[in-house]
């Protein structure tokens, strides 16, 4: 659902700032200098960062079981055989 989320908020500040006219339309003005004053901008920013913390939580979650609990849980994901 995040990804989903942060696509949709992506295309509307692109579309809000006029980029598919600059970049596909070959108008020939420059790009804007900045897009923090469209508001899907603010939507795409705090997706992104809860979806960072997201990725960085579920991969410090891994390393916990695998080296805190011992349970052997990256080698029962990896590749191939049952693991530990």
């Amino acid at each position: 659902m995040p990804g989903f989320a942060i696509c949709i908020s992506g295309l509307a500040t692109a579309n809000i700032a006029g980029l598919p006219a600059l970049v596909f339309g070959g108008s020939g003005e420059p790009l804007p200098a900045g897009f923090d004053d469209i508001a899907p901008r603010i939507a795409h920013r705090v997706i992104a960062t809860l979806l960072g913390l997201l990725i960085l939580s579920r991969g410090a979650a891994g390393l916990y079981h695998q080296y805190a609990r011992k349970d052997g849980l990256l080698g029962r994901m990896w590749f191939g055989g049952r693991g530990a």
